[in-house]
């Protein structure tokens, strides 16, 4: 049997867009190829941008260029593809921005624990907090003073009961007192400039499924002297669900809150103003 010449170059051409994923080039001019680079990224920036997408987490970091955002977007939503996950970060209010795919595992350890890698001085044992679970708070002032949150089992957060403080090499311990009767459940906690203790309550011991009680759910602020008396945070936006900060370079707080036209609040005063940052 012959076989023409001709035939045999349409058979290389074909075994060459097999392997290549290539297909015939259009008439009338070359074909388009995307580096997979190009269209992971644009996939990425897919999921970061859709409507069914919400702020998971995120990190802020300043620096002299202005303030480094890492954002991880995702859906959570029944009935929607929830390994669809993506991270976005910028340093520019997201003008320019790059576009990471990743698993719910991977960016859950990325976007865990404190952004500080201080470990703070451990409380004495007559600080207070034997016997209790504790919880570190980050500091934005660092140097002279710091906190370490106590609560009983509270299971996936913690009872807000005590706080021991150190300040001038001293450690003191305040009980936090019920409000209206009921416990709250702190997630996280900052310590801010001028000596305040400013905490993420979102959970009370009154809840009922479906319906929470009358106590404020989110931001309480302690006096800056006494640790003891607290009242809800004049500048919480509701809806908070993270609370975070991070000393180095001056320092910032953010908060991550469920608003999705706006889910991401950050302060560069130690919490005089806040001011919504784009986190896509």
């Amino acid at each position: 049997m012959r076989t023409s010449t001709a035939a045999l170059g349409l058979a290389a051409v074909l075994l060459g867009h097999a392997l290549t994923g290539c297909g015939p080039a259009p008439a009338g001019g070359a074909a388009t190829v995307v580096p997979v680079a190009e269209e992971r990224h644009r996939d990425a920036r897919a999921v970061v941008t859709a409507p069914t997408s919400h702020l998971r987490a995120a990190l802020v970091r300043r620096s002299p260029h202005g303030l480094q955002v890492a954002a991880w977007w995702g859906c959570v939503d029944a009935g929607c593809a929830r390994r669809d996950q993506a991270i976005a970060r910028s340093g520019d209010d997201f003008r320019s921005a790059t576009y990471d795919a990743t698993g719910p595992g991977r960016a859950s350890r990325l976007f865990a624990g404190t952004t500080s890698r201080a470990v703070p001085p451990r409380p004495p044992t007559d600080a207070g907090l034997d016997g209790l679970l504790t919880q570190d708070a980050v500091s934005l002032d660092r140097r002279t003073v710091r906190a370490v949150l106590g609560g009983g089992d509270g299971a996936t957060v913690l009872p807000f009961q005590r706080v021991a403080r150190l300040a001038a090499g001293t450690w003191t311990a305040y009980d936090v007192p019920v409000v209206d009767g009921e416990r709250g459940y702190v997630s996280s906690a900052v310590v801010l400039p001028d000596g305040r203790l400013l905490a993420l309550v979102p959970t009370w011991s009154g809840d009922r499924p479906g319906r929470p009680s009358a106590v404020h759910h989110g931001l309480w602020v302690s006096d800056d002297t006494d640790w003891s008396a607290w009242s809800p945070w004049a500048a919480d936006p509701g809806g908070v669900r993270d609370l975070r900060a991070d000393p180095r370079g001056g320092g910032v707080l953010w908060l991550v809150t469920g608003d999705d036209t706006a889910p991401l609040v950050v302060s560069t005063d130690g919490g005089r103003t806040v001011r919504t940052l784009r986190a896509r």
